[in-house]
């Protein structure tokens, strides 16, 4: 009892400060004294007449997959939502223990840190095993957590298209168990993956880490900024 008062207690402290962290990012890159959140995934690198002092990193952008989501509409990531900035929660099945922390998680944290600000942000959440959860089940899952189907998707298709856009395009590892035939995250904790409004990876982010959210959501506001001013 104590762990899980502790526990719920840590997440209420970072969501309050997870609005503050977004204004702090905010004026801090204004004045220069910010980094900005990495590019992850290297496609190629271009040599330049100079060689290695003229190197070009160019780096991967994920390309579209076109899925179900909660309410049974067939959605684009790219296309339906070429103006927001993407937070990707993969998990093992959506009514696992794991799944169901990580969308709470999401709900009572990201959701509030962002509620003022949510047009510039889509929240997704991926199954690795599609086959166990219908769209029926992410609809009754969605309705329970009282989510707004056009800020957060649940989104359901082909299992063998899902698990390869998660391994080649969000580049997550994975496993599968030959006994039950379920996949899982061949990682410690369940990931949050952002991506950039150009479709680049820009940050992985433990999703049960109180701590990983914050950065993460200090990293959205970064990249709001940054798009607003150029």
């Amino acid at each position: 009892m104590k762990s899980k008062k502790s526990k719920f207690l840590l997440g209420l402290t970072v969501a309050v400060l997870l609005p503050f962290s977004f204004f702090i990012s905010a004026k801090l890159l204004k004045k220069d004294n910010l980094r900005l959140p990495a590019y992850y995934n290297i496609a190629a690198i271009k040599q330049g007449a100079n060689g290695a002092k003229d190197q070009d990193t160019v780096y991967q952008k994920v390309t579209d997959i076109s899925l179900i989501n909660q309410v049974g509409d067939m959605v684009s990531i790219n296309k339906d939502l070429a103006q927001k900035m993407l937070l990707i929660a993969v998990i093992n099945q959506t009514k696992d223990s794991l799944g169901i922390e990580t969308n709470m998680y999401l709900k009572n944290i990201m959701t509030k840190a962002f509620r003022k600000n949510d047009s510039i942000l889509q929240l997704i959440t991926i199954s690795l095993n599609p086959e166990k959860d219908s769209t029926d089940v992410l609809k009754q899952f969605a309705q329970s957590l009282n989510v707004n189907p056009d800020k957060w998707w649940f989104l359901n298709g082909d299992g063998q298209q899902i698990r390869g856009f998660v391994q080649n395009e969000l580049h997550l590892k994975l496993r599968r168990d030959t006994l039950s035939n379920i996949w899982y995250l061949d990682e410690e904790h369940p990931k949050l993956v952002l991506l950039d409004k150009k479709r680049f990876v820009r940050g992985y982010y433990n999703a049960l880490s109180p701590v990983e959210l914050k950065l993460c959501a200090d990293d959205i506001g970064i990249l709001f900024i940054q798009n607003k001013q150029q």
